[in-house]
C-alpha cells in the first residue's frame, strides 16, 4: 500500500510538473523552463529571480520556499 501512495504521488508531481512547463511554453514565455520538468522530488528551482518571487508575494499572495 505505502508502494502504491508513493507511486502516486511521484506520478502526480511528474503530471504537474510536465503540465506548468507546456502552459508555460503555451503562453508564449522566452524563458527556457526545462529545468522544471528535468528535476526530481517535492521541491524544485524555478529560476525566478528575488524581486520576481518578491513580486508573486506582494501583489499575489504567492509564497515560495
Amino acid at each position: 500500500m505505502w508502494h502504491d501512495d508513493l507511486k502516486l504521488m511521484s506520478g502526480r508531481m511528474h503530471t504537474m510538473r510536465h503540465s506548468l512547463h507546456k502552459n508555460l511554453h503555451d503562453l508564449g514565455t522566452e524563458h527556457n523552463w526545462d529545468h522544471v520538468i528535468n528535476q526530481i522530488g517535492m521541491f524544485a528551482y524555478t529560476g525566478l529571480s528575488k524581486a520576481q518571487v518578491d513580486e508573486l508575494r506582494e501583489k499575489y499572495a504567492i509564497y515560495m520556499t
